[in-house]
């Protein structure tokens, strides 16, 4: 299993907007991977984690080609994981791209917001949202994705993910578990944000 980090920053990034502190200020002078945008992952250039306000950079800087991506996992509903303005971008009459597939699957939160922009009829062709429940496996070819309960802003429908690859490993992606420990034999490896461990 392949994983880029397309973005590792929080809510802000670094340097954030309108700070002037020491670390924004030597990130700003350093450039390159002093730069911290928001978190978003690719997983063997097919599944994406989270569509936030940086998804178009990641895009570009990485020059990931966004029609081999056909799934898109949120782990919460909040800006810097899910930025619903970028996904009617993916409008017939906005790109080309013929017999282009998007699914997301979100919490309750972010599915509504999502399906707000999909549901007009130029896009129910294009993209669709499923909605996750805690502990419902979700079945994508060559993939079983279980979303797990997330201790964040439970208004946001905070979710981990633990992936498996059906034919060899699994990954667990945990973002924002402020203090869960999540215990299983079968993983191999775990993503996880740091800085809200407790």
């Amino acid at each position: 299993m392949k994983i880029k980090y397309l973005g590792t920053g929080a809510y802000e990034g670094i340097p954030a907007l309108f700070c002037t502190c020491p670390i924004c200020l030597k990130a700003m002078e350093k450039g390159g991977r002093n730069i911290r945008t928001r978190s978003q992952a690719l997983i063997d250039d097919k599944i994406l984690i989270d569509f936030n306000a940086d998804t178009y950079s990641h895009f570009i800087t990485h020059k990931i080609d966004f029609t081999k991506v056909k799934w898109c996992f949120i782990t919460h509903s909040h800006y810097d994981h899910l930025d619903v303005g970028d996904i009617q971008i993916m409008r017939p009459d906005y790109s080309y791209h013929p017999d282009y597939e998007f699914t997301f699957y979100s919490g309750d939160k972010g599915c509504r917001m999502i399906r707000e922009k999909i549901e007009p009829d130029f896009m129910k062709d294009v993209a669709r949202c499923k909605l996750l429940r805690a502990f419902n496996q979700e079945f994508i070819p060559g993939y079983r994705i279980t979303p797990l309960p997330a201790n964040h802003d439970q208004n946001a429908s905070p979710f981990i993910f633990l992936i498996e690859e059906l034919k060899t490993k699994n990954i667990c992606y945990m973002l924002m578990i402020l203090g869960s420990f999540l215990k299983m034999s079968s993983i191999i490896s775990i993503i996880m944000s740091s800085i809200w461990i407790w």
